[in-house]
């Protein structure tokens, strides 16, 4: 990891890591987030499929997306775009239910980024949309953080 923070360009694939990760400055822009793991070590995992104990599990999935979305925005002058691509946690950031247990900022945030996902579904080339907004969105923080 000190390495990627060293680099000028890189790439860095992490895996159910969010605790005690900070990405903050220039360190990286752009977080691609697939769907969280209800359970991420054996004891979760026996707890939800033998014993049903999902409930249980809630919070702490509300927790793990909290920590997933501002491992880039670590303070007022970071930015970053998150993209979340996997039906289970575009389902929670999208549920009011959810969404209203979130500090506002990050509501706020989300409410935005949906308003984008459905003009990029929309779009003749989403792919094109997707990478123009991508950019788009870090130039207009960039600029209103300088």
């Amino acid at each position: 990891i000190d390495e990627f923070k060293k680099s000028s360009k890189g790439v860095i694939v992490l895996s159910n890591r969010f605790d005690g990760l900070d990405f903050e400055g220039d360190t990286a822009h752009l977080v691609i987030i697939t769907d969280l793991s209800l359970a991420t070590n054996i004891q979760e995992k026996f707890l939800v499929s033998k014993i049903n104990a999902q409930a249980l599990f809630q919070e702490q999935m509300l927790n793990r997306s909290i920590q997933a979305l501002g491992r880039a925005s670590r303070s007022e002058n970071d930015y970053s775009v998150v993209v979340a691509l996997g039906s289970e946690i575009q389902n929670e950031l999208q549920s009011p239910k959810i969404r209203k247990r979130l500090p506002k900022n990050l509501q706020a945030e989300l409410v935005t980024g949906i308003m984008i996902s459905e003009n990029i579904s929309k779009a003749d080339n989403p792919d094109d949309a997707l990478s123009y907004s991508v950019y788009r969105l870090c130039e207009i923080n960039r600029d209103a953080i300088e």
